[in-house]
């Protein structure tokens, strides 16, 4: 092979890449092209999602929760990505999972303070049925009735799963099992299943499995040594007490 025929060969786009070209340009014919601005775009969503209806109240901007019990928040809320697209994004929030360790340890305490500490997304679904929007997003550089399009799309292959994610969720024992598999998920994103899962652990009792958990998270140092301290402390204090 000639130095130009390698040049042509290392350039050539992929297989995927191909693919999204091909998805990207029919949506350009079909639709033509139109930047939406954020706002209507949020308003379209919203009002296909319509959070209110599932139960949810508005704790910020694009973001809604609702308790399930004194330990658990459902989460629901549309992630702004690179490149315009939008996400919708579910979750759940426990009361004995820290939603940040450093500079300061922080937990979700109140409704308004509700932190998904295990989420997932379109993104990391491939229900194999058009039409399925590239990467599971909403895109909005095609006009309104494709953004409309995209979320109706989405809506109809998730609403089921966000419920019952947000079901298998609900309690220690589920949480444990979710953290445990999604932190097998190529996909990652924070915060950390293997923390969320050690601490599910330590909630459970089960304080050697914390521990092991935390060892294989990816942590910088500061963040390992508060999450060792805290796994510590669940053997002489309560949940209230650590959480101060």
């Amino acid at each position: 092979m000639d130095l130009q025929a390698l040049a042509e060969w290392v350039t050539a786009p992929t297989m995927e890449q191909r693919r999204r070209l091909r998805h990207f340009a029919a949506r350009r014919e079909r639709y033509g092209r139109a930047l939406v601005p954020k706002p209507q775009v949020y308003e379209i969503l919203t009002s296909v999602v319509d959070p209110v209806g599932l139960g949810l109240t508005a704790i910020g901007p694009r973001t809604w929760a609702r308790r399930r019990d004194h330990e658990h928040v459902s989460v629901l809320w549309f992630r702004s990505m690179k490149g315009g697209s939008v996400q919708v994004a579910w979750g759940t929030s426990a009361s004995y999972v820290p939603v940040a360790l450093t500079p300061k340890v922080r937990w979700a305490r109140t409704l308004k303070q509700a932190t998904a500490v295990l989420w997932t997304c379109g993104r990391e679904i491939e229900p194999g049925r058009d039409p399925w929007p590239i990467d599971g997003g909403v895109h909005t550089s095609n006009g309104p009735v494709a953004v409309a399009d995209d979320i109706n799309a989405i809506w109809a292959v998730v609403r089921d799963r966000v419920e019952a994610f947000w079901a298998t969720t609900a309690s220690p024992e589920g949480l444990l099992a979710a953290a445990r598999e999604q932190a097998d998920n190529p996909y990652h994103h924070g915060p950390q299943p293997a923390v969320t899962a050690a601490f599910a652990a330590g909630r459970l009792g089960d304080y050697e499995g914390a521990r092991v958990l935390l060892t294989a998270a990816r942590l910088s140092d500061d963040e390992r040594a508060v999450a060792e301290a805290l796994g510590n402390d669940l053997h002489n204090q309560s949940w209230d007490e650590i959480r101060g």
